[in-house]
């Protein structure tokens, strides 16, 4: 009987770690470019990694904060709360823009980001506090629902390299779940694209050995006569021309052929073969795949690169790209990091990524000065400077803004007693 890892690690390098092991074993998907799409493969593209990263990182440094709510209106950062050290430093070596960029780029390219949710033992008032957050690999984890009617979800761990797989009940693991089509897991964009990035790994494939090859094309060395019945003169050929001609720094040298021999070029250069169109169109797949406008990883030939169309598509990148993200982690987070979800909850503040220039920000706020919504310390709080006092949180009234038929009464004339 066949062994079923032989396929698995057929015309791959030798394993020679644990780790080398694992992402053997790791989940691949097949594209029809023949190309295995994983997560280290697909980190390989150039678009892919813009993306992610571009992704990973705006997240990351997006303020974030435990928030009360006082009233209908009103709130103020909980600075007591004890997750909020969480959102300082979820665990013993990681910081936390650390841990959120790691989280999204699972969500990114996995669909889901797992992570422990280790608790001190129950306080007086019957609460656990959350001590730290341990992240999970992925493709470490599985996740069941229990039967009906239960109904709840149960999560596995499975160690890297082997060994005794650990459960966890749904209360014990912090689950970012991407868009999901059966409620338990988010669905993998490498999966479900796996084509698309297929095509962009054999691209970049090609051309890493084109330009190997110095940029030079495959060449036929015809020979006028026989090179021997045992083919050695044929290979020394072979081996002599790849060294002197075969690329890299050598490629301007002058070929010299004796003995009546010819060289004919085979390949096509890439512009016949549409190369640079092909990968010029996965990258432009890739980013709708993320929704990520192409002028933020450095395509600018299609987009405009100054004026209002850019601060538009930027615009654009926060409200349809980061903003479903930060609306699900917010959810997720206040689900299972708090107890007293109605007076608490976990505030992501992606404003700083929408603001426009010195110019259109002075004129926002003083628009909004002048109808009375902001106060001084707000527009400085905004700015990320600090307040100027009590006389800064006055709010101004138009004079010319007040209810429909008041009447305001005239000013009382000075008093007849009053000294010039």
């Amino acid at each position: 009987m066949t062994n079923p890892l032989r396929s698995l690690f057929e015309s791959r390098s030798a394993i020679s770690t644990s780790h080398e092991l694992w992402e053997a074993l790791s989940r691949g998907y097949r594209s029809v470019a023949g190309v295995d799409v994983t997560e280290s493969t697909a980190m390989q593209v150039s678009a892919v990694a813009s993306c992610v990263r571009l992704i990973a990182g705006d997240l990351a440094s997006m303020p974030v904060d435990v928030i009360e709510r006082l009233s209908e209106r009103e709130r103020r950062p909980a600075v007591n709360h004890p997750v909020r050290r969480i959102l300082s430093q979820p665990n013993s070596w990681q910081t936390w823009p650390e841990f959120l960029a790691m989280q999204t780029a699972h969500v990114l390219l996995r669909g889901n980001g797992y992570s422990v949710i280790v608790r001190d033992s129950a306080t007086s008032n019957g609460s656990e506090q959350i001590r730290e957050l341990i992240p999970m690999n992925p493709d470490q984890v599985t996740v069941e629902q229990a039967p009906w009617p239960t109904l709840g979800v149960k999560y596995t761990w499975t160690p890297t390299g082997g060994g005794t797989p650990i459960p966890f009940k749904q209360s014990d693991v912090l689950h970012f779940r991407g868009l999901s089509t059966d409620g338990l897991v988010g669905r993998s964009v490498l999966r479900d694209a796996r084509d698309t990035f297929g095509a962009a790994l054999a691209t970049q494939q090609h051309a890493a050995t084109f330009w190997s090859r110095g940029g030079l094309p495959t060449v036929i060395i015809t020979h006028p006569k026989t090179l021997g019945a045992d083919g050695k003169a044929r290979r020394n050929l072979e081996d002599s021309w790849a060294a002197t001609y075969g690329g890299g720094a050598d490629r301007r040298h002058v070929a010299v052929l004796e003995e009546g021999m010819t060289v004919q070029p085979l390949s096509v250069d890439a512009e016949d073969a549409q190369f640079l169109e092909t990968r010029q169109f996965t990258r432009g797949e890739i980013c709708g795949l993320f929704r990520v406008p192409p002028h933020m990883i450095g395509d600018t030939e299609k987009s405009t690169s100054w004026g209002t169309g850019i601060e538009q598509q930027g615009i654009g990148y926060v409200t349809h790209t980061l903003l479903p993200l930060i609306v699900a982690f917010e959810h997720r987070m206040n689900r299972d990091l708090l107890i007293n979800r109605d007076r608490f909850g976990v505030k992501f503040y992606p404003q700083a990524l929408m603001r426009g220039d010195s110019t259109a920000r002075g004129q926002f706020y003083w628009q909004m000065r002048q109808m009375g919504a902001f106060s001084a310390n707000d527009v400085r709080a905004l700015e990320d400077l600090n307040g100027i006092g009590a006389d800064g949180d006055v709010y101004l009234q138009p004079s010319n803004l007040v209810p429909l038929g008041f009447t305001p009464e005239p000013p009382k004339a000075a008093s007849q007693g009053a000294t010039a």
